[in-house]
C-alpha cells in the first residue's frame, strides 16, 4: 500500500488531548475521562506519550478499559539510532500497543537522548539535519512500522 493510500485509510479521530505518565495526577492536571464526558467534542481520543520504562499510568489504563480511542506517541527512542530498537524495547512497545490498540503510532524526529540511552531519562533536541541522519531515520520509521 502506498503512503497516500495509507493516509487516506487512517481513521478520523476528531480532537483529542495528549498525556504522559502521571500528567493528570498533578495539581491542575486534566482528567481525560472527565473531559470526554463533559466535552466529548474536545476529548474524542487520547494521545498517550509513553516511555516503555514507565508503561501506562492509571488514566491511560482507565481510558482504554472504557473503550476510548488512542494514539501511541513513543518518547524514548531516537528514530535515527538503530541500537535503540533493541529486542527489549520492541517487546515492550508491542505489549503497550496491544493494550492501547492505537489508531496509529507517532513520535518526534528529535533526539530523546544524547549518548547512550538511559531508560527513563529524556530530553528533546531537534533532529540532526543531514542526509545520513534522514536516511537512518527513514530506516527507523520503516523498522518501527514493520
Amino acid at each position: 500500500m502506498s503512503f497516500v493510500q495509507r493516509v487516506q485509510s487512517l481513521p478520523f479521530l476528531g480532537i483529542g488531548v495528549s498525556t504522559e505518565y502521571g500528567a493528570g495526577q498533578g495539581k491542575g492536571g486534566l482528567d481525560p475521562l472527565t473531559l470526554h464526558t463533559d466535552h466529548p467534542r474536545f476529548g474524542s481520543f487520547l494521545e498517550v506519550g509513553v516511555e516503555t520504562a514507565k508503561g501506562l499510568d492509571s488514566d491511560a489504563i482507565r481510558w482504554t478499559e472504557q473503550g476510548g480511542r488512542t494514539t501511541y506517541h513513543f518518547l524514548d527512542i531516537n528514530l535515527d539510532e538503530a541500537e535503540d530498537f533493541d529486542s527489549q524495547w520492541l517487546t515492550e512497545v508491542r505489549q503497550i500497543a496491544t493494550q492501547l490498540n492505537p489508531a496509529w503510532m507517532c513520535g518526534d524526529a528529535g533526539l530523546w537522548h544524547f549518548g547512550p540511552r538511559e531508560r527513563g531519562h529524556m530530553l528533546l533536541l531537534p533532529p540532526v539535519l543531514c542526509s545520513s541522519a534522514a536516511r537512518d531515520m527513514a530506516m527507523g520509521i520503516r523498522r518501527l512500522r514493520d
